[in-house]
């Protein structure tokens, strides 16, 4: 196979007008994002650096409910932010993961700095919930880990209106 094609699926829904097994190479127009194994981004970094890890496990309370979707969405906004301000000071993200669940619910958000990958539990985005867990973990290169947590923080704050510093949730790890 020609190393600057891929193979792929497609679903029967798709109508890009190919047999659904092909190849695409660099110029395709079937509208489809292909990622061809590698960016064309600037990275920095150093040889020798060691990333800065943040790990943290959070208990929520809302008083006001929200949906599945709408708890998806929030996280989805914090992944975006945190992939901004990665940028925005030249890091490179690792890898960052959350899991968040409850009875009914559970959602994985996962990013290597590109996408946000996103898998929820089956018939879960209408489940309405104010209790909920939220598992993080963000491998940042160059970030020093007081900054990352830091800022992993003060966006989790801003997006659920909801300090974080309190007695009923456990410090990062």
């Amino acid at each position: 196979m020609d190393e600057n094609k891929h193979p792929h699926k497609h679903d029967e829904n798709c109508d890009c007008g190919r047999n659904h097994e092909h190849e695409h190479d660099e110029n395709c127009s079937c509208g489809h994002d292909h990622y061809h194994g590698h960016s064309h981004e600037e990275i920095f970094g150093a040889k020798d650096e060691i990333p800065g890890v943040f790990s943290h496990s959070i208990e929520m309370n809302l008083e006001n409910k929200i949906t599945a979707e709408e708890l998806k969405e929030a996280l989805t906004k914090w992944i975006e932010g945190l992939k901004n301000w990665v940028s925005t000071n030249k890091y490179y993200i690792g890898h960052v993961k959350v899991f968040a669940g409850s009875d009914d619910v559970n959602l994985w958000l996962s990013t290597t700095g590109r996408q946000i990958n996103v898998k929820t539990s089956e018939n879960s985005t209408d489940k309405i919930m104010d209790k909920f867990t939220i598992n993080i973990t963000a491998i940042i290169f160059g970030a020093q880990e007081k900054a990352l947590k830091d800022e992993a923080i003060k966006g989790l704050e801003e997006i659920f209106k909801y300090k974080l510093s309190g007695e009923n949730n456990e410090s990062s790890k």
